[in-house]
């Protein structure tokens, strides 16, 4: 007999797409700025990243943004392969946050928080992805 989906597991393949649609755009944003740069224009910094060369870390965005926009729909599905990929990427988001909270404050403080607590779903919900 199949375990009932709890409101938590929706609540994680929720919070994966909506984080996937932010970081598509931003991500696109991103090439955006790089690619109508102009020679003229001074350039501006994010932190310590000029603007003027975002193309590496736009495409690097727009990858894991698909992930997990991927992985949304497969929690959403309850599938095992997402259960334990999943895992896997929050943990490397935290990890990345950590890093970067320089960068973005705020916004690293809340992707922390965020993964950390799909990381404590993902792990008490697993008997969902069997």
């Amino acid at each position: 007999m199949a375990v009932a989906r709890s409101g938590w597991v929706t609540l994680v393949a929720v919070l994966y797409l909506i984080s996937g649609v932010i970081n598509l755009l931003v991500g696109l944003v991103a090439l955006g700025v790089t690619l109508s740069g102009s020679a003229n224009v001074e350039t501006v910094y994010v932190g310590d990243w000029p603007t003027d060369d975002l193309v590496g870390a736009a495409i690097v965005v727009i990858v894991l943004a698909a992930l997990q926009i991927v992985l949304g729909a497969g929690v959403l599905r309850r599938d095992r392969w997402a259960w334990i990929v999943g895992l896997v990427v929050s943990a490397l988001v935290v990890v990345t946050h950590i890093f970067f909270y320089r960068l973005l404050d705020g916004w690293a403080v809340g992707g922390l928080v965020t993964n950390i607590a799909i990381i404590l779903i993902l792990a008490l919900k697993q008997q969902e992805f069997q």
